[in-house]
């Protein structure tokens, strides 16, 4: 059965730090902006005490989670936790996270990590969670699996690249999210927010240094971005953190009336026109 607390009681600390994976929840403050939900492992995550927790964000190729925390009056997120051995058990954090850049991450917050992770070429951010509520339920419809080893191709992959690419990485796949939403990529060191532009990336809202031509947005990929996404590459690639919903307009009755009558009538008319 599960049950609710307004902190992590000390019996699940063992149980999430022996997790080498979590699930990382967050949502566009939106109606029509979308919901995201990542996977993340390696030894990022730490529950720093009863109320407070982080992690560390390693560089991939979209940045949602960042982008929500960011939103002005957002800064929902929820982390899971699921048992796939020994007994059954789903731990969910629920907070408020704080993006925290590694040029301006407090040497506090920093000295909770392993010193490899903080390291790591492709460490973009830490996000900090100040947690309220935690429930945990009974995890029994959920599988067992058995834990073989982490993934290294994401950080192998970074460990070979320069400072410069990685930060032109980031620019171009985590500067916005699918929503058009501002996020991390707009905050390297050696490149100016002002000097990044966004442009239409087949679905997503991507970044570079402004200087070459702005994309044209295709008839097809505006179908699947959001109106707010839409609106900033039409906008040659102005920020905007929000976008209104569409107003939907309340019809009057009297034309739904009219049809229904018409499609009555029609038929009556017919039978006592034409000849049986």
């Amino acid at each position: 059965m599960g049950k609710a607390y307004n902190y992590v009681p000390e019996r699940f600390h063992d149980f999430v730090h022996k997790q080498k994976i979590f699930f990382v929840g967050t949502a566009n403050l939106h109606a029509e902006g979308h919901i995201n939900i990542s996977p993340k492992g390696h030894d990022s995550f730490v529950l720093i005490n009863k109320n407070k927790c982080a992690y560390i964000d390693l560089t991939g190729s979209g940045s949602e989670t960042a982008a929500h925390l960011m939103q002005k009056g957002n800064g929902r997120i929820t982390i899971m936790f699921c048992s796939f051995d020994g007994a059954p058990n789903i731990l969910r954090l629920f907070g408020k996270g704080t993006i925290y850049l590694p040029q301006n991450a407090p040497k506090s917050l920093l000295s909770h990590f392993p010193q490899d992770m903080v390291d790591d070429r492709g460490f973009r951010s830490i996000v900090s969670i100040d947690i309220h509520r935690v429930s945990s339920s009974c995890g029994y419809a959920v599988p067992l699996y058995e834990y073989k080893e982490d993934r290294q191709g994401l950080r192998n992959f970074f460990k070979k690249k320069t400072k410069k690419w990685v930060e032109e990485f980031r620019v171009k796949r985590n500067s916005y999210s699918i929503d058009g939403c501002p996020s991390v990529g707009l905050h390297q060191q050696s490149i100016k927010r002002n000097n990044i532009e966004a442009y239409d990336g087949n679905g997503y809202v991507l970044g570079r240094v402004k200087g070459s031509k702005p994309a044209e947005v295709k008839s097809d990929v505006k179908a699947n971005l959001t109106k707010g996404a839409y609106s900033l590459l039409k906008n040659g690639g102005e920020v905007v953190s929000s976008y209104k919903p569409p107003v939907h307009r309340t019809q009057s009755a009297l034309p739904d009336i009219l049809v229904s009558s018409i499609a009555l009538v029609i038929p009556i008319a017919l039978y006592l026109i034409l000849p049986l």
